[in-house]
């Protein structure tokens, strides 16, 4: 119904959300009528809003709650997002994925709602990271489009993508042969699961969906690594008498993940 000519620009918000109450009210219009499991997805800036959204699900009922929430980092962003909120806006997810798991956990929601890790989720160390923290599953936009042929040419919302992925121009969707980048897309896919299961065994677990916290370290700037429970304790740690304070993020030092 857009007249031709016009530019179809999509708003920055879901104008039907206003609050933390108007946000569930929508999870429950969404999953009421299409009967599909219903979720949302962010970046965490101010986390204070997780609290209430919390609260206002316990307030309701457990049956209120999303069936899932999906954790993107200020890494992500796709090639058409202003280059200030890319750079800028939102916590890391190494900051941020652990901190909407405690909160979860804090408020007893965490069996009832499934978390899902996005952001520059590329590798399979960085897949067995987030489910080291807690995550569920993960997902990665970017490993697909790498996986396709994207270069990042940062043209996607200007239909002259030069690899034919994000353009409906005839000519330069000939760049996108179907049959060649169907395998490549498999494979990456097949290898990223295997070389996930080939770290959890290393870790001594059957699957990947029993790797905890205590089996990935940060190595520190000073070259020492220190286990990810010192810096994300659970509650349980936490109740065995770890000296943490509950809703504060445990910012991990500068240095690289293992």
């Amino acid at each position: 119904g857009i007249p031709v000519g016009l530019d179809s620009i999509s708003p920055n918000r879901h104008v039907e959300v206003d609050s933390v109450p108007d946000l569930l009210d929508l999870i429950t219009e969404v999953r009421t009528t299409t009967g599909k499991p219903t979720g949302i997805k962010f970046v965490v800036g101010a986390y204070g809003w997780l609290e209430t959204l919390c609260q206002e699900i316990l307030d309701r009922g457990p049956a209120s709650a999303p069936d899932f929430v999906t954790v993107d980092g200020a890494d992500g962003g796709s090639g058409a997002a202003p280059g200030a909120l890319m750079d800028s806006m939102g916590l890391p997810l190494r900051e941020s994925l652990p901190m909407v798991i405690d909160i979860l956990e804090r408020y007893a929601l965490r069996e009832r709602v499934r978390v899902i890790a996005s952001g520059k989720l590329v590798t399979p160390t960085d897949v067995a990271w987030a489910l080291c923290v807690g995550a569920d599953f993960a997902v990665s936009a970017r490993g697909f489009m790498f996986a396709l042929g994207c270069i990042q040419a940062m043209q996607c919302n200007k239909d002259s993508c030069p690899t034919g992925i994000a353009t409906h121009n005839p000519r330069l969707q000939q760049g996108l042969d179907p049959t060649r980048k169907a395998v490549r897309v498999a494979n990456y896919v097949r290898n990223t699961i295997h070389e996930v299961e080939v770290i959890a065994h290393s870790c001594g677990v059957h699957e990947p969906r029993e790797l905890e916290r205590f089996h990935g370290r940060i190595v520190a700037s000073h070259g020492q690594s220190v286990p990810l429970d010192a810096f994300y304790p659970t509650l349980r740690e936490i109740h065995q008498g770890r000296d943490v304070r509950p809703g504060v993020p445990h910012t991990a030092p500068p240095g690289d993940t293992n």
